[in-house]
């Protein structure tokens, strides 16, 4: 009964957050960087070509554009700006399809991605510490102002967060569960995600290594300690 009402009420919050979300994609205006987001990714999903904003990897742009699709605006008109602030614009505000409406439906996927970022969270307290403390963690995480701010615009952060979290999560339960080769394939598969939305996603790998390194340091120093306290 406990549980399942954590679980109930950790899906009311995330719901609730999701909501209220939605709610205000309408009331923003486009930021700096949103101008080039969702135009390269539909420009990637539309030709399979990366042919601006080549500095960050392509999947949080297709991932912002995947709503567009429904939509079939124009597709953007390559203006020879490799950073793509012009050919966004373009596509943005002179496009069959109005800005506002494209706005909205480009921010859809950072609205889903934080929303799951919420859950994965409650999972992994809950699966450390119980259901009470996950309730709290999740209650204090909706509450950020910054992952307010993320979650409702079409950028790459949110997305890298994600995939980062993710792959944390599965690195975990990798180092416990009985399928620890298939929890790592996944955790592949995550933070090379992580890698493809943003660049910063390489730091996975540095880091996971160095907790590997500590735990296993830590484990050895444990058998070393044993049987010389046995002895004593």
């Amino acid at each position: 009964q406990r549980g399942r009402f954590a679980t109930g009420a950790a899906v009311f919050l995330v719901a609730l957050f999701a909501l209220a979300s939605l709610a205000a994609l309408d009331r923003w205006s486009l930021t700096f960087d949103e101008i080039t987001y969702a135009p390269a990714g539909y420009d990637y999903l539309t030709t399979g070509r990366v042919r601006f904003n080549v500095e960050k990897g392509p999947l949080a742009k297709a991932l912002s554009a995947l709503a567009l699709l429904a939509l079939r605006p124009e597709p953007p008109k390559i203006l020879g700006d490799e950073r793509g602030y012009k050919t966004g614009w373009e596509f943005f505000f002179r496009n069959r399809v109005p800005a506002r409406r494209l706005a909205w439906w480009s921010r859809l996927p950072s609205v889903a991605a934080g929303a799951a970022l919420a859950g994965l969270l409650f999972l992994w307290a809950r699966e450390d510490h119980g259901e009470g403390a996950a309730l709290i963690a999740l209650a204090f995480f909706l509450g950020d102002p910054l992952l307010a701010a993320l979650s409702r615009l079409a950028i790459g952060d949110i997305f890298v967060a994600f995939f980062f979290f993710a792959a944390f999560l599965l690195l975990k339960r990798s180092l416990t569960s009985p399928h620890a080769t298939r929890e790592l394939w996944l955790c592949g598969a995550a933070a090379g995600a992580a890698a493809l939305c943003k660049f910063s996603g390489l730091l996975f790998f540095p880091a996971a290594a160095l907790i590997l390194a500590a735990l296993h340091g830590s484990r050895e120093a444990v058998r070393r300690t044993l049987p010389a306290a046995a002895a004593d």
